[in-house]
């Protein structure tokens, strides 16, 4: 009975040492937040076909500009744009990948996927990124939402840096 009650002691102190060296190791994680507009180009290529009123698009690229509120450009984009929507009420999803290359502040590049809701011709939708080369381990997770038919839209990222500066 002492035996098990001393592993347990010890296993508690050592949990405890663990915690505290990686809360001092660990640094505190930094959150970015971003808001401004996304100016989406025209669509280029891939494969439409309809059923009734419903179009379907598959491998649609596009490209974009990425501007902050104070109407500075602060990266490009392209991605590869997947739909579904009825053409008679506005209603669909759109799903696809994207890269996202931001020139601001020498943050980097990312890489993710996005998915909207459209109804009646209004699209919500969020992004989840990765940052690849001098950008690996950031994080960044958006929301956008606006008319689906505007090539621009309205957007929030918050850039995540789990290790902190």
């Amino acid at each position: 009975m002492k035996r098990t009650r001393t592993k347990i002691l010890a296993g508690v102190a050592l949990l405890i040492g663990l915690i505290a060296v990686v809360g001092i190791v660990g640094g505190q994680a930094t959150r970015t937040t971003i808001a401004g507009y996304v100016d989406i180009g025209p669509s280029v290529g891939g494969e439409w076909w309809e059923s009734g009123p419903i179009s379907h698009g598959r491998g649609v690229m596009v490209n974009y500009d990425v501007y902050d509120s104070s109407d500075t450009l602060i990266g490009t984009g392209s991605g590869v744009v997947n739909v579904n929507y009825n053409r008679e009420t506005g209603d669909g999803q759109e799903w696809g990948s994207m890269t996202f290359d931001m020139t601001l502040g020498g943050v980097g590049t990312f890489e993710g996927r996005f998915s909207e809701r459209i109804s009646n011709w209004y699209v919500e939708g969020q992004v989840v990124l990765h940052g690849t080369g001098d950008s690996a381990g950031l994080m960044a997770k958006g929301s956008f939402a606006g008319p689906w038919l505007n090539a621009i839209r309205p957007f929030e990222l918050v850039i995540l840096d789990p290790h902190g500066e």
